[in-house]
């Protein structure tokens, strides 16, 4: 192995751990629409938002 595939190795990006509180949501988000409710998954893609600005922003 080349040293500057060595270096891209060690560089190379890693996926952040993943935030419960959206998985939450998401899951919310795909029971409603999976059930059919509309209301609801329009207000999770609301909640996802407001979520997102203040947990991640």
């Amino acid at each position: 192995m080349t040293d500057s595939m060595t270096h891209a190795k060690r560089t190379a990006p890693v996926d952040p751990p993943r935030c419960p509180t959206c998985a939450q949501i998401k899951a919310a988000y795909y029971r409603s629409v999976r059930e059919g409710n509309r209301e609801a998954a329009v207000s999770w893609t609301a909640e996802m938002g407001r979520h997102l600005r203040s947990a991640h922003g």
